[in-house]
């Protein structure tokens, strides 16, 4: 008798073990795919924000070739013309920042004067030569070997401590000849970008393609927390390149969703223990029973009354074996994309910093990090889909939003979706649905019905079988009600079967894709949320058909 506890209680310590690491793990895997994620969501902002900056170094751009056509418009203009002209287009480009122009002009000894200036005067004034500026002449000369060209000069650190940039015109309409120049105030569109669009958890700073660090705008006196992950995105290239390092901090939207994560291990931990627990107490159980075989017949049907209930907890831990299985296909793919993935975007950061990473590489390597990127998305998603059938056990009828739709075009947007999974595998649904058929229910529980149904014959009536076909009818039955027909041709269902499908757990496909619970979950919808009834019928190698009736007004 000892030597029978020792074992079971080996076997309880094992299943232990076993469930609690397998728990861990999972849990594991899930909260490092929802850190990727939710990194890749900071990256993708920082994609759009920096985007909002290019365009807005485009405005400017556009705004300043705008004002070329003063010259092309009139030919001489005089200095109280050109403020005037400058004063109204800062009137009405509202978003437009403070203008600083100049009309450049050489000089008969070979220099460079200032003949009109307007707006704000920082870095030049009327009738005074250019001021000796490396990156203003880089500009002019940029200038005049691309005439009626906008030229964007290197950036420059100027005297009010901002980080600008100068643009520049060269006008050649045989009435002016000489250069326009305008500033870009960098710093300061830096500081409005970080004001209206760069949420809290993410920095940036501007850098030049040597990695030199030009301007990092202190964002938050608070603390934005630990740098998890960085993403150098490339701005412009005007000789030096402009790029945007982005770190995303553990503050960013609050971090990961653990949510899930913490779930699975306590879930499963928990599940863990009532199974062990199940498990011994199925031990002590047999012990009483080979004991008391001689009692009474009230104290026999009692101990089988509890066998019965410890068979049914073994069986349920047998699904949680078929569904760990289940998980392992989309983790593990998930787990290879990741790697991948990394690996990828190492060898692009190796280029990159070796100077040899070209922009065909650097798309392809982008486009291929996407698609890696949604082989783990959809994975993820198909984990994450397992656990949640789980959760529909129960359905909970205010889950879904009632609503009035057509009972015709909905049941047809149900259907256009499972197409692809259907022409996959050689399967034909048609559908012959009654038109103005007015509901006002629950569109979505309903079309989850129409999938599990489809759903159920492709993994059972059409197993073995290609060609297979389903058929769907629905019509009106009275003023209140209408009936649906769900049927398929393939091998049917033994008779002894029939009247269990609807029990959760339940499946003959245990492990192999199948869980047990997608009629009971159909049983659910039909019973608790649309309130209707549900019948079966099957004859074997003929096929199978689900019957419903639904009020057109749910409850």
């Amino acid at each position: 008798m000892k030597r029978f506890n020792i074992m079971y209680l080996v076997a309880v310590a094992l299943m232990l073990l076993l469930g609690i690491s397998t728990s861990i793990f999972t849990s594991f895997k899930v909260r490092e795919a929802a850190e990727q994620s939710w990194l890749n969501d900071g990256f993708r902002q920082a994609e759009q924000i920096s985007n909002i900056f290019i365009s807005w170094l485009d405005r400017e751009k556009e705004t300043f070739k705008g004002i070329t056509s003063l010259y092309y418009a009139t030919g001489d203009i005089s200095q109280e013309e050109f403020e005037a002209a400058i004063k109204l287009i800062e009137q009405t480009e509202d978003t437009i920042r403070t203008l600083s122009i100049a009309f450049v002009v050489p000089t008969a000894k070979g220099g460079r004067v200032v003949d009109l200036a307007a707006g704000g005067q920082e870095l030049w004034q009327a009738n005074y030569p250019l001021p000796d500026i490396p990156e203003i002449d880089v500009t002019l000369q940029r200038a005049f070997l691309s005439p009626e060209k906008t030229i964007v000069g290197p950036i420059f650190k100027a005297g009010d401590d901002n980080y600008k940039v100068i643009l520049g015109f060269a006008l050649q309409s045989g009435v002016a000849s000489g250069v326009l120049l305008s500033t870009v105030d960098i710093s300061n569109l830096l500081d409005g970008l970080i004001d209206l669009y760069v949420p809290g958890g993410l920095n940036i700073s501007l850098l030049l393609e040597n990695q030199e660090l030009l301007l990092m705008p202190q964002l938050n006196p608070v603390n934005q927390g630990e740098i998890k992950a960085e993403k150098v995105l490339r701005i412009m290239g005007v000789g030096k390149e402009w790029y945007f390092n982005w770190q995303v901090h553990d503050s960013y939207k609050g971090g990961p969703d653990i949510v899930l994560a913490t779930a699975i291990m306590l879930g499963g931990s928990v599940i863990t223990l009532l199974l062990s627990a199940l498990t011994w107490i199925q031990a002590l159980q047999n012990e009483r029973i080979s004991q008391k075989v001689n009692e009474k017949t009230e104290q026999l049907q009692k101990t089988q009354t509890q066998l019965i209930h410890a068979e049914k907890m073994a069986a349920l831990g047998s699904l949680v074996a078929g569904v760990s299985h289940e998980l392992n296909t989309p983790i593990g793919n998930s787990l290879v994309a990741s790697s991948s993935l990394k690996e990828r975007m190492v060898k692009l950061k190796q280029a990159f910093e070796q100077g040899t990473l070209k922009k065909s590489t650097l798309e392809e390597s982008l486009q291929q990090a996407i698609d890696e990127a949604d082989l783990i998305e959809l994975n993820i998603y198909k984990a994450t889909e397992l656990i949640g059938s789980f959760k529909q056990v129960s359905t909970d009828q205010t889950s879904d939003r009632k609503r009035k739709f057509e009972l015709k075009k909905a049941l047809e947007d149900v259907i256009k979706t499972m197409s692809p999974m259907l022409k996959q595998n050689h399967l034909c649904l048609e559908a012959d649905i009654e038109a103005d058929i007015a509901m006002d229910s629950y569109p979505g529980p309903l079309g989850q019905v129409i999938a599990n149904f489809v759903n159920n014959s492709m993994v059972h009536a059409f197993e073995n079988t290609e060609n297979g076909k389903m058929s769907l009818k629905a019509y009106a039955q009275g003023e209140d009600k209408v009936k649906l027909i769900y049927k398929d041709n393939g091998c049917g269902i033994e008779q002894d079967r029939v009247n269990r499908i609807f029990e959760p757990f339940y499946t003959t496909k245990l492990g192999k894709g199948g869980s047990g619970l997608g009629l009971n979950i159909v049983y659910n919808i039909i019973i608790n949320v649309l309130a209707g009834e549900i019948s079966v019928s099957s004859e074997l190698g003929k096929g199978t058909t689900f019957t419903l009736i639904l009020p057109r007004i749910a409850a």
